[in-house]
């Protein structure tokens, strides 16, 4: 009986984690294209800080799901983020994200495929010579870009996907129409 009402509590633990996961990408997606058209509008251009304080929120947010109730963790910006070395383990870990990242958006329709990640297949097609795994030898041309770079090419992806990487189009303006999806997303969602 007991073992029941543990597996009970375990999938109810795993679904309000799933929830709150959920909950933080909707937040993301519908702040990226809030930032974006912020910028668009009334702004000369996105600015680094304010984009690695985007992904800082979600992040948050996202390790916040999987933490007990009785567990409290801060995270705040590396104070000169942009000046992240090569080979850091935060510029390391972008590199590796952005291969995977990389992966997913070159596996979706044309509007949203990457084309720096194509570059990068290519180049590591034609170079038959390594010995190296494709991931590793594509993340290793990721790390040759600034921390700061891959952190804008992220946002870059992420509003891309957010923008055109659905098949909902009530209208021509490509942000209403990513609105209006992530408006249906939330009220199923809920």
């Amino acid at each position: 009986m007991q073992s029941l009402e543990t597996e009970k509590n375990s999938e109810e633990s795993r679904m309000d984690i799933m929830h709150k996961k959920e909950a933080a990408i909707l937040s993301l997606i519908k702040t990226i294209i809030e930032y974006s058209e912020t910028c668009k509008n009334n702004k000369p251009s996105y600015t680094d800080s304010e984009i690695a304080n985007i992904f800082l929120i979600f992040s948050n947010k996202w390790i916040d799901s999987v933490l007990p109730k009785h567990v409290e963790l801060g995270m705040k910006m590396v104070p000169d983020f942009p000046k992240i070395d090569y080979e850091h383990p935060l510029h390391i870990a972008m590199a590796h994200y952005c291969y995977s990242q990389g992966v997913l958006h070159s596996n979706k329709n044309s509007k949203v495929t990457c084309e720096v990640h194509t570059t990068f297949q290519e180049k590591y097609r034609k170079n038959t010579k390594s010995n190296k795994l494709e991931h590793q030898e594509i993340a290793e041309m990721y790390s040759e870009c600034s921390y700061v770079k891959l952190l804008n090419l992220c946002f870059q992806r992420l509003l891309k996907d957010s923008l055109y990487g659905h098949n909902y189009s009530e209208n021509s303006d490509v942000y209403q129409n990513a609105k209006e999806l992530l408006d249906l997303s939330v009220i199923d969602y809920n």
